[in-house]
């Protein structure tokens, strides 16, 4: 991992050839999943506690409603009702009651900031701008 990394930072993964480019791109990712992901997953979720295996073969290539088996080593990952992965932390988080959010709350600030009441027509748009999108 340190040496993709390496090569990474000295010329850039995009830059590589495909195959070296893919094995760089795999050593950041399992050194991100190593340092810098952590499992929220809290009781009563266990990973013993697989969901049940469909009656057909199609969750192997096609995805679930529900989004059980998108990673097969770990059913559950991604699936309905599971946390993701975290930056921080639990214990370094801040607790979960409704009191203890931030204050402000950027939620609040940001549909104060950014919602809009009425329609705002663009008048400096014009097609070039369409052909760009």
């Amino acid at each position: 991992m340190a040496v993709t990394e390496a090569i990474d930072k000295a010329w850039g993964w995009h830059r590589l050839p495909l195959p070296l480019a893919l094995a760089v791109l795999e050593g950041i990712r399992m050194r991100m999943r190593q340092q810098n992901l952590y499992d929220p997953a809290t009781p009563p979720y266990d990973r013993e506690m697989k969901p049940a295996v469909p009656e057909d073969d199609r969750y192997l290539a096609r995805r679930t409603a529900d989004g059980t088996f998108n990673d097969l080593r770990d059913p559950a990952m991604g699936s309905v009702e599971m946390r993701f992965g975290r930056n921080v932390p639990l214990a370094q988080t801040s607790p979960q009651a409704e009191s203890d959010f931030l204050e402000p709350n950027p939620r609040t600030i940001s549909n104060e900031l950014l919602a809009r009441d009425a329609f705002i027509p663009a008048t400096t748009l014009n097609l070039t701008a369409a052909a760009w999108l």
